[in-house]
């Protein structure tokens, strides 16, 4: 295996730099607190494979899709809750705070 040192990688042409194999860094490479994006709405990684924890700050999605359970342990904001399970129930550990309407279409039980 060859080992290759580079202080600067600089394109010819455009903004590509294209590696083929594996990347492989020692250490940790850090260049400071959110400092880079990772991809754009236009160019979009494909893929995250994480084998430990992932911190993230902010997720943007359109649809999780979990075959365990979610858990959160601060405020849950969400425009809608929808089950989609074989008993159609939602379930909250604590007490469920309704800000707005409550609209039934069928019967609400205690």
């Amino acid at each position: 295996m060859s080992i290759l040192y580079v202080n600067t990688i600089t394109p010819n042409t455009g903004d590509t730099v294209t590696v083929s194999g594996s990347l492989t860094t020692t250490g940790k490479f850090t260049i400071g607190d959110n400092a880079f994006d990772l991809g754009s709405s236009t160019k979009q990684w494909k893929d995250i494979h994480i084998d430990s924890t992932g911190f993230i700050d902010t997720i943007i999605t359109t649809d999780i899709t979990a075959s365990g359970n979610i858990s959160a342990s601060g405020t849950v904001f969400a425009d809608n809750f929808q089950s989609t399970g074989g008993d159609d129930t939602i379930s909250f550990a604590d007490d469920l705070k309704l800000v707005g309407s409550l609209t039934s279409s069928g019967n609400i039980s205690s």
